[in-house]
């Protein structure tokens, strides 16, 4: 049987622990106040309820959800003490919207099923932090208020958001990621061009953009076709895509993405931005490069895509643009000028790729590392070559390995040289 205690006085606290199945229950007009140095413990829910608060100096350790019907923030005084999440599973529920001072989370899913915000540190360990359709916002502009290790921001309903106030130059990290992802993360970095006050949200929706529902922050209403294409485009991606939005503020910012190559043989040239007025996607000019350094903490993605342009915001639905990989059926080597070499369009995109070709029999005649699209023909394989350099006409099977994150590409070409 769940017990449930109920506080109508003031207590002061040097340490409260409440063991066992246990609900903790403030009620009827009635201020509870954990001193500084204090440590609560709650194995059950909190319920703040009838304009009662708490006066948090110290920490609240719970194990269950955080319930707010206090008519107000929870706190008497938002801008003190600590609160820890550290169940399986929790929800931050109720009426109304909490103010947390410190708010740190670990294991499990930590929901929200409300708006609710954190004015000095958010500390995301080993957990998913699930907005829903919810505003989850960091009111702290320090850079170092946000803190992660192994966690992750995830936003399944379209108009959640992460978001982060700002006054400086400094990157803001959005940590965003989704369970649907191999990897998990495909985080995204805000850095302003002023030190203005000014607040950005941040969705990934780990979805087909074709498929979501709702409307986002800036009134853009889904779903976003991803066959409703400019004509400059090859293809939009979708496995998943980004929401980034100003809340506040004037500040113009660049944004970044971080992503990982695709397993496919597709790989993304730029980022595109759904229109809702033209209903369409379009090339939003980004420039995508390899990740300089590893970045460990976004689980090492080797390539990232940052806007070039100011960015706008009247709808702030973004996508990466992908092109596919076109391999060739036949090549002639004749020196005519003319489709001389086996060509891989957009070989290019990976640098770390290898190439190996075999005969008929099984012999390897060509091998290249990078394979540069320059293969006319001819043999430099060490075994025997009873033609010389140049093989015969006929069909040669080969091996396409792009880099290390993806599987071998296995396919043929037909060599004719008449």
């Amino acid at each position: 049987m769940i017990k449930t205690i109920y506080i109508t006085v003031f207590l002061s606290l040097n340490l409260f622990s409440v063991l066992g199945q246990t609900n903790f229950v403030i009620s009827d007009n009635s201020n509870v106040s954990n001193l500084e140095k204090s440590y609560l413990v709650v194995k059950g829910n909190i319920k703040i309820k009838n304009n009662s608060s708490i006066n948090n100096k110290g920490e609240i350790d719970l194990t269950k959800d955080w319930i707010n019907n206090s008519g107000g923030t929870s706190f008497t005084n938002p801008q003190l003490g600590n609160v820890k999440l550290n169940g399986e599973n929790q929800n931050i529920n109720g009426v109304f919207e909490t103010e947390f001072h410190n708010l740190q989370m670990e294991n499990g899913v930590k929901t929200a099923q409300l708006n609710y915000s954190v004015n000095s540190k958010i500390s995301i360990s080993d957990c998913e932090l699930q907005t829903l359709g919810n505003l989850v916002t960091l009111s702290n502009p320090n850079p170092n208020a946000l803190v992660w290790n192994n966690g992750y921001i995830s936003s399944t309903n379209l108009g959640g958001y992460f978001i982060r106030s700002t006054n400086s130059l400094s990157v803001y990290q959005f940590p965003v990621g989704s369970s649907n992802l191999e990897n998990t993360l495909r985080a995204v970095e805000i850095t302003p061009t002023t030190t203005d006050s000014s607040s950005f949200g941040v969705r990934l929706a780990g979805i087909n953009p074709s498929i979501d529902a709702g409307v986002s922050a800036a009134g853009t209403t889904a779903p976003f076709n991803t066959v409703s294409i400019a004509s400059n485009i090859d293809e939009v991606n979708n496995t998943f895509y980004h929401n980034v939005n100003r809340f506040y503020g004037t500040t113009e910012a660049k944004t970044s993405i971080y992503f990982f190559d695709s397993d496919e043989g597709i790989f993304f040239t730029g980022v595109g931005k759904w229109n809702s007025t033209e209903q369409e996607w379009q090339d939003n000019d980004f420039t995508i490069i390899p990740v300089p350094n590893i970045v460990s903490e976004y689980n090492i993605p080797n390539k990232i895509a940052t806007s070039n342009n100011v960015m706008t915001y009247e709808d702030d639905v973004y996508s990466l643009l992908g092109v596919e990989l076109i391999f060739p059926t036949a090549f002639t080597p004749n020196n005519d000028g003319i489709n001389d070499f086996f060509e891989i369009e957009y070989l290019e995109q990976f640098p770390d790729n290898e190439l190996t070709i075999y005969n008929r029999w099984g012999e390897q005649i060509y091998q290249s590392k990078p394979y540069l699209n320059d293969w006319n023909g001819v043999n430099n394989g060490t075994g025997v070559k009873l033609l010389g350099d140049n093989v015969p006409e006929d069909t040669y099977f080969y091996v396409l390995i792009l880099n290390e994150k993806t599987p071998p590409i296995k396919n043929y070409i037909e060599l004719v040289r008449n």
